[in-house]
């Protein structure tokens, strides 16, 4: 059976960085070449990937950003350039699978170490390796990945094929390491980190409501790489684990008749540039809608998990004064100590999701 095409790594003899023969085609790419064996189907995650016989329309639906995939040996014959240039709304055009990109979240290193492509992350968009991956660890102290180099309160910029730091007042930094790597495409959460937008993939995961759609968003990074088969069914898999569990957590606290009251919360205290200062509840869903003015609830998928494990979210019923949307910046002072214990005193729990202090 016709298998795709994947890059093959070959570590150094002191293994510390390595060598890649690209996933490239051999064949001279007629259109009736199907080079993609190993498809995605419907997913729930606002995503989704379709299928030519040698190029991948990837379309990030949430922030409506389409992306053409084609099949390495493909790009230079004249079929496939004439079908890509009738598509429509192409927010960028790579050539895959790709081997040399950028993260700028390390949320993403278990999904690029299950497809076996650690090593085509080359560089990591921040300054620290916020991670206990032990084999990103070991990329960045040898040197095959790379840091953010950028000095503090400069930011880093990708321009003119060139990364420059800059910052208002001060002498642009150039760092030809960083050009070195030939970087071919920013896996990002966001537009803008410091990259030129043509060349950012824009990974929208944080607006699912559900984990299981979160863990979809594998099967998107999945498609730059032709790793279809490694991923395909994760989220099916870890789904039906959780429903397991979460059978057997409600069946004992129900016969002791228990229901636990969860709250989750957000803290921010160092002058967060995305949120303003202090705590912030987010809400969840009542009765299918949600507690602010967002389409989506910014905590549904973590009520998800309290409900699973047989709790109440006190999240559902938020006092008047916690309601503003926290997720838009600026959008909300964030809650004092006092405010916080006088709403949660009656909690049996609570989750920090995410703190910064």
């Amino acid at each position: 059976a016709a298998q795709p095409y994947l890059n093959k790594w070959t570590p150094s003899a002191d293994k510390k960085t390595y060598t890649v023969v690209p996933g490239t085609s051999n064949a001279t790419c007629p259109n009736t070449t199907d080079m993609f064996p190993i498809k995605i189907k419907d997913v729930s995650a606002q995503f989704k990937v379709e299928y030519f016989m040698s190029y991948k329309i990837v379309t990030n639906v949430k922030d409506t950003k389409k992306y053409v995939l084609v099949q390495r040996g493909c790009e230079a014959d004249p079929a496939v350039i004439g079908h890509i240039a009738a598509i429509t709304g192409v927010t960028a055009q790579y050539t895959i699978p790709l081997s040399a990109v950028s993260l700028a979240s390390s949320s993403y290193f278990p999904v690029f170490q299950y497809m076996g492509e650690l090593p085509a992350i080359r560089l990591y968009m921040t300054a620290v390796m916020y991670s206990d991956n032990g084999c990103m660890h070991k990329q960045a102290a040898d040197k095959h990945t790379l840091l953010n180099p950028a000095a503090k309160g400069f930011t880093l910029n990708h321009e003119g094929g060139k990364y420059i730091s800059k910052k208002t007042g001060e002498a642009d930094v150039a760092h030809p390491a960083l050009d070195a790597l030939n970087i071919e495409a920013h896996f990002n959460g966001f537009a803008g980190w410091g990259v030129s937008e043509n060349k950012i993939v824009l990974i929208s995961d944080t607006v699912e409501e559900s984990f299981y759609a979160v863990g979809e968003w594998s099967e998107y990074i999945a498609a730059f790489f032709n790793q279809e088969a490694k991923v395909t069914g994760l989220a099916d898999m870890a789904l039906k684990r959780s429903q397991v569990e979460s059978n057997g957590i409600k069946k004992r606290f129900g016969a002791l008749g228990i229901q636990k009251k969860v709250l989750i919360v957000d803290g921010y205290f160092n002058g967060s540039r995305w949120y303003p200062d202090g705590w912030q509840l987010p809400p969840c869903k009542k009765d299918g809608v949600c507690g602010s003015a967002t389409t989506k609830c910014g905590a549904e998928r973590w009520c998800e998990i309290v409900k699973s494990a047989g709790a109440e979210p006190m999240n559902m019923n938020l006092p008047a004064n916690w309601t503003a949307d926290p997720y838009t910046p600026g959008g909300k002072v964030g809650g004092t100590h006092a405010q916080l214990i006088a709403f949660a005193k009656d909690a049996d729990a609570i989750i920090i999701k995410s703190a910064a202090e």
